[in-house]
């Protein structure tokens, strides 16, 4: 599920989330021993529900789970229908739950007193546990005047594991608490019919679900659903009626095929779910008004959730009836892409034949490059992105795709005609019968859909089919932050053939990374600012955020942050500085943006999640807290004594380009009690708060993180899907970058007498020619330095000095006369090699590439360059080999990106300078390991 009003992403975090797919061991659940609960013996009943309540950050920032649970506690159900059906709930997974709290409001409205509540509901859901509940319509607690009566609730049933700070194991993405949960509804609650409904953030295939927000780096794979389905043997017999989905983008064509031999029926959403999720109660009526019916089937009751779903979100439905707005609002709509469809599995199973027809024909006109790149063209418009919870993912309707490759088919049998040259009749027939097998595996699916909601009428997404299919993330896969690559779908895929299609197509997009734009980072040492050039096809969605790290007591610390966007199409060179200044809250470095005069800083309000925003107040010199944003975006404004803010501060223990690109800072805090002084209100009775903020100088280390925001897939393809944003990162350290810009560059002399020789001066650093080392920390290129005239020094920094650019340096070469008059100096002349050729270019080792090349006859040695652009500007690094003989060089610390790479030979002259000779021809390498 995902909250649609959401606009704001946290940056640093999105962007840096890198995750890999392990495979838990499942085994023997291990319950915590500490309040055992005696099982009654059970009776087979008619149905058992599991709910897997995975509540994450919905439940802890806004009461989603807790709301879920209550619907099914607000049915109307019969007297008996407690003891036929189990709804059984695992619950984990989220920093705070708001049952006792939110159950015990509803009751004390319907009359109920404390003393009566808090027989209901003893304590609240425990946070710091995996713990597993059933729901009882018929709950007895004496009321006040001593009368047995029932109430709905839910009741504890036993502590399945406990969190402790370190413990990874301990998560509702670790499969083996899914197993232990389907263990019990198996063995302790037997039932003729059985559902699992999946709760949480979802991520489609390539992600998975339930992502636990105390342990956040593991969820449930479909490798490990299906797994875990098949070690708890859950199927033939124990197969379930229905597997669902209640999260976002868990309708996947792979997916449900997938999860045929261990479910009936499966319920599940193409495009994301608003927060709210499914709507219980009508379907928990729906079963107990047919569940002693023999001929009602799980379809219909899978069928019931969506039509309870349409009845919620459509327009005019019960979310409409619940938020109308006040008078002068306007009305939100968030729901208009909301969908969910039921699936029968066994039916879509005979869609495989035809997919697998349809597969091997665009195996086979992968050949016809023109098509194939129009087909690819067609794929991507029709595609669409996702950001979620700490992740991003790539989807395709499968109307969508069938609609691409139609389209492609039809424009290329009119493009080709009657052809007779070389292969075109053979394509026009493949075409022709593409045409065939996707009109076949459209109606094979369409069979399959036992119910679809679809949205509103302006819904993005209402023709593009009820479930997704996988196609290429080329982002995402490329840099292996998808749950699994491109090499590993044909363990998912329905069709070999269509696994090697995907194949092909991810390989075919080698030269992908040529549209990245090369945005170049720089430094204006004059004006001490940070620049990039951002091209003008690169305009819509590019951005630039200025970032800085702080080091303190050998750790780093994220501060401060400005975003820079373009304002015209020409963009040209966008420019920030950073400021001299942090701010600090109780000795920690706060990270913060800020737009005009508003600061925002992470943190929380009284233990609720959200952003601090306050300003400076120049009348009383304080820092001023305005108003605390939860992340459901209300607005907070009445603070009082006793109030606890939180703030959250962001720290690495190392930092560069890869640990910013993969691993999130560890978070940490400062609490601060407001006390009575601190409270200011206005003469309207807002309410703001003096807080412990100060701004403070720099000290010590400072680095610059540049992040570089563009849309690669937008620019492969002239489209832009809306938010769907890559990054890159580039971290300079800052305090050697400006000390290295701040000093004087010279050279020796300015003036030099005609020797015929090559004139090449040395370059000073105030004054020292040891302050710097050439080669490792700067670089020096010579030009016109032998004839009469003015010769130029060009100095580059390299490492972390190359974003200072070059300086140019001019000198003069005279003539030198004898007594006589005539020129003195004898002629040398060195003729340069000549051009090298690359022979290979290999990623042999991991995070390394090896480079082969001819050998040139009189070469004393080999210059090698690469980097990360063609314009050799990006990630550059320069290696010198000094043997003549030698014909390859490894390099080794690279990134898993795309390089290219260059050679070029040099002979020494008599005064041993270098005499270069032309670059090779670039070669182009992807890292893949």
């Amino acid at each position: 599920m995902f909250n649609l009003r959401k606009k704001v992403i946290c940056l640093t975090s999105a962007a840096t989330l890198a995750a890999t797919t392990v495979m838990v061991p499942t085994g023997t659940p291990v319950y915590a021993k500490t309040e055992p609960v005696e099982m009654k013996s059970v009776k087979l009943d008619d149905w058992t529900i599991g709910l897997y309540l995975c509540g994450s950050n919905l439940e802890s920032g806004g009461s989603s789970a807790t709301t879920d649970i209550i619907e099914i506690l607000e049915s109307k159900v019969p007297d008996k229908f407690n003891e036929d059906v189990n709804i059984i709930i695992q619950t984990g997974g989220s920093k705070k739950w708001h049952f006792k709290e939110n159950y015990s409001k509803k009751l004390a409205a319907d009359g109920l007193s404390e003393n009566e509540i808090d027989q209901i509901i003893p304590k609240e859901i425990d946070a710091n546990k995996i713990q597993e509940y059933k729901v009882n319509f018929k709950h007895e607690y004496k009321d006040d005047k001593g009368n047995i009566k029932t109430v709905p609730t839910i009741e504890f049933i036993r502590d399945v594991a406990e969190y402790k700070e370190g413990d990874t194991e301990v998560c509702m993405g670790n499969p083996k608490y899914l197993e232990s949960f389907l263990n019990d509804m198996y063995k302790e609650f037997p039932a003729e019919h059985n559902i699992l409904d999946l709760w949480n953030h979802g991520g489609g295939i390539t992600v998975g679900v339930c992502k636990d927000e105390i342990t956040p780096d593991d969820q449930i794979t479909l490798r490990e659903l299906l797994a875990t389905l098949d070690t708890t043997d859950t199927k033939g017999d124990n197969k379930l009626d229905i597997i669902g989905y209640d999260a976002c983008l868990m309708s996947n064509y792979e997916g449900w095929n997938k999860l045929s031999a261990y479910a009936d029926y499966g319920v599940g959403s193409l495009t994301s779910e608003p927060t709210d999720g499914w709507y219980y109660t009508p379907v928990i009526e729906e079963l107990a008004s047919n569940y002693t019916n023999k001929e009602y089937t799980s379809g219909k009751l899978s069928e019931s959730i969506v039509d309870a779903y349409e009845e919620f979100y459509k327009v005019g439905g019960v979310y409409d009836q619940n938020n109308v707005p006040k008078e002068g609002e306007e009305a939100l709509d968030p729901n208009a892409d909301a969908m969910l469809c039921s699936v029968n599995l066994n039916k879509l199973n005979n869609s495989i034949p035809a997919f697998g027809e349809l597969s091997d024909t665009l195996l086979k006109l992968y050949a016809d490059s023109a098509g194939y790149e129009e087909l690819r063209e067609n794929f991507a418009i029709k595609s669409f992105a996702y950001s979620g919870f700490q992740w991003h993912t790539h989807l395709i309707g499968i109307n969508d795709f069938l609609d691409a490759i139609e389209e492609t088919a039809e424009s290329r049998i009119e493009l080709i005609g009657d052809s007779k040259t070389g292969y075109d009749p053979i394509y026009k027939d493949l075409y022709e019968r593409a045409l065939k097998q996707t009109k076949a595996v459209r109606e094979a699916v369409s069979e399959s859909v036992v119910k679809a909601y679809n949205g509103h009428e302006n819904n993005t997404y209402e023709k593009s089919g009820s479930m997704s299919l996988f196609f290429p993330d080329y982002l995402k896969i490329r840099d292996n932050i998808a749950f699994f690559t491109v090499d590993e779908y044909a363990e998912y895929a329905v069709d070999s053939r269509y696994a090697l299609y995907t194949y092909y197509t991810y390989s075919g997009c080698s030269d992908f990374d040529a549209f990245e734009y090369d945005s170049d980072f720089g430094y204006d040492a004059e004006s001490d600012e940070f620049t990039v050039s951002v091209p003008s096809e690169a305009t819509t969605g590019a951005g630039v955020t200025f970032a800085k790290i702080l080091e303190k007591s050998g750790k780093y610390y994220l501060a401060g942050s400005k975003a820079i966007k373009p304002e015209d199409e020409e963009c040209g060179i966008l420019r920030g500085a950073l400021d001299s200044t942090h701010l600090e809250a109780m000795g920690m470095i706060l990270q913060y943006n800020v737009i005009d005069d508003t600061y925002s800083v992470g943190g929380k309000y009284n233990g609720v999640d959200g952003t601090l925003k306050f300003k400076y107040d120049e009348e009383i010199g304080k820092y001023v807290l305005n108003v605390f944003m939860n992340n459901e975006f209300e607005d907070i404004t009445d603070f009082n004594e006793g109030d606890v803010i939180t703030f959250n501060g962001s720290e690495y223990e190392t930092i560069d380009d890869e640990t910013l690109n993969t691993k999130l800072p560890e978070t940490i805090t400062r609490e601060y009690v407001v006390k009575k002084g601190d409270i200011r209100e206005d003469k309207t009775g807002v309410k703001s708060v003096n807080i412990p903020v100060a701004s403070v100088k720099d000290h010590g280390e400072v680095y610059a993180m540049l992040i570089n925001i563009h849309n690669q897939v937008g620019l492969m393809y002239g489209i832009i899907p809306e938010d769907f944003v890559t990054t890159e990162f580039r971290v300079v350290n800052y305090s050697k970058l400006k000390a290295f810009a701040d000093t004087k560059i010279t050279i020796d002399q300015d003036e030099f007498e005609l020797t015929g020789e090559r004139i090449e001066p040395t370059v000073l650093f105030d004054g020292r020619k040891d302050k710097f080392v050439e080669g490792e920390d700067y670089e020096v290129e010579y030009e016109d330095k032998i004839g009469l005239g003015t010769g130029r020094v060009i100095i580059r920094g390299l490492g972390d000095y190359e974003l200072f650019g070059e300086k140019v340096i001019e000198f003069n070469i005279v003539k030198v006369k004898n007594a006589d008059g005539k020129i003195v100096y004898k002629t040398v002349v060195v003729k340069a090699p000549k051009k090298v050729k690359i022979k290979s270019v290999k990623n042999n080792k991991k995070k390394a590439l090896t480079v082969k090349w001819n050998k040139v006859k009189g070469a004393s040695g080999y210059e090698v360059k690469l980097a990360r652009n063609k314009k050799f500007t990006k990630g550059k690094k320069v290696k010198t080999v000094k043997n003549g003989k030698k014909l390859s060089l490894t390099i080794k610390k690279l990134k898993k990106k795309t390089y290219f790479v260059k050679v070029r030979a040099y002979k020494l002259d008599p005064n041993g300078k270098k005499v270069y000779g032309d670059w090779s021809k670039v070669k182009k390498l992807k890292l893949r390991k």
